[in-house]
């Protein structure tokens, strides 16, 4: 990511992720990133990365990384102005774009899906932690 503005929104996302500092503890362009391939994808859907076991039933990528881009900055104009909840962890704020900006698969399933839902969440101090794409 580069440029940050005052009111905190993104100006575009690198694909490259180790040319930015800002958000590398984010868990959402290495893996949800539009350059993942969609084998990539199904792979993640249908074996747990890393040996974990209580990994989701799913794995998605955004479409491009305007669409990326896109729901970073609704993230954080919902968060902006608490639209979201509460959690334990911080806040969470899930939503529609209005458009397909994410696409994936179901575990055990190789049929794509596309999706306009997108999941954001941030920890105590208001720092995002996550951001992708559901596909329910």
């Amino acid at each position: 990511m580069q440029e940050i503005h005052p009111d905190g929104r993104y100006t575009y996302i690198y694909a490259d992720t180790e040319s930015y500092e800002v958000l590398a503890q984010v868990h959402s362009l290495d893996r949800h990133g539009a350059q993942t391939s969609l084998a990539q994808q199904l792979d993640r859907a249908n074996n747990a990365p890393n040996g974990i076991t209580s990994y989701k039933s799913y794995a998605a990528r955004f479409t491009s990384y305007q669409d990326h881009l896109d729901a970073l900055n609704t993230a954080l104009d919902r968060q902006a102005i608490g639209l979201g909840q509460q959690t334990p962890q911080g806040y969470r704020a899930s939503f529609d774009m209005g458009r397909p900006v994410v696409e994936g698969f179901r575990k055990d399933l190789s049929n794509l899906v596309r999706t306009s839902e997108v999941t954001a969440t941030f920890n105590s101090s208001g720092q995002l932690v996550s951001l992708f794409g559901k596909i329910n």
